[in-house]
């Protein structure tokens, strides 16, 4: 990353490394950061419990660090009920697949929720699935994409655009920007799979947008790792209507 380490004394470090002055804001976030990860490895090892390579553990780091520099670079303001922005339909005989992810960083897991839904808000089917190794947030958000796009496809579906809350993600997929190592794999699968679809895109939506998504991937845990639905569950239903009152094409 080329931030080199300050000197830090053995008694005061901690305190030291928080003080306004001492290194850069963005270098305290790579620095911590790692601390975090070493942390959680030992714990892990100390527990039994299956250790990433040390690549996997500097990546992670690395990762975490930048997304959380991103997220704090700008404050961001709640939307208002009045500006909250709702779910748009796809236009013709295309297919809308809401994609996200929820990613537990103490235990290094997550799940994934994908929905399809067509041009009048009607549910076609939907996925969540557990994954039971997940290095971040947005490695977790792009396999909700690439579990959305097997979905799809499994059903046929000809004309698909894809919908993820990830600004990063959707910018790594336009550029196929190879910064990220963990998740270019995953990119490449999603491209492979695109190409059995007639039209195919992956856009970015706002996060309130893509609520139902989110709610799948709350049904799936480490006891229960997949759950698919032909009709709509009663976990989403009322998210479903309040889309459908304000479905624009």
């Amino acid at each position: 990353m080329g931030v080199k380490f300050p000197r830090l004394h053995p008694l005061t470090w901690a305190s030291d490394i928080l003080s306004e002055g001492f290194c850069s804001e963005k270098d305290r976030y790579l620095f911590i950061t790692g601390m975090y990860s070493l942390w959680l490895q030992r714990n892990g090892r100390r527990h039994g419990g299956d250790q990433p390579s040390l690549w996997q553990a500097v990546r992670w780091a690395v990762d975490t660090a930048h997304d959380l520099w991103q997220i704090t670079g700008a404050p961001k303001l709640k939307p208002s009920a009045a500006t909250r922005m709702h779910w748009r339909a796809p236009q013709g005989d295309w297919i809308k697949c809401n994609t996200d992810g929820a990613f537990y960083p103490d235990s290094g897991q997550g799940a994934t929720g994908a929905v399809l839904r067509d041009q009048a808000g009607t549910f076609v089917g939907g996925r969540a699935r557990w994954h039971r190794y997940g290095l971040d947030a947005l490695m977790i958000k792009a396999l909700a994409c690439k579990d959305g796009v097997s979905l799809a496809k499994e059903r046929g579906i000809r004309n698909l655009v894809v919908e993820t809350d990830s600004q990063e993600l959707v910018k790594m997929w336009e550029s196929m920007d190879v910064q990220r190592a963990c998740i270019s794999p995953i990119l490449r699968d999603i491209r492979a799979l695109s190409a059995g679809f007639v039209n195919f895109s992956l856009v970015y939506t706002n996060r309130s947008c893509n609520q139902v998504a989110h709610t799948l991937a709350k049904q799936v845990s480490d006891d229960s790792r997949m759950g698919e639905w032909q009709s709509a569950p009663s976990c989403i239903l009322n998210l479903l209507i309040e889309d459908c009152n304000h479905v624009s094409i």
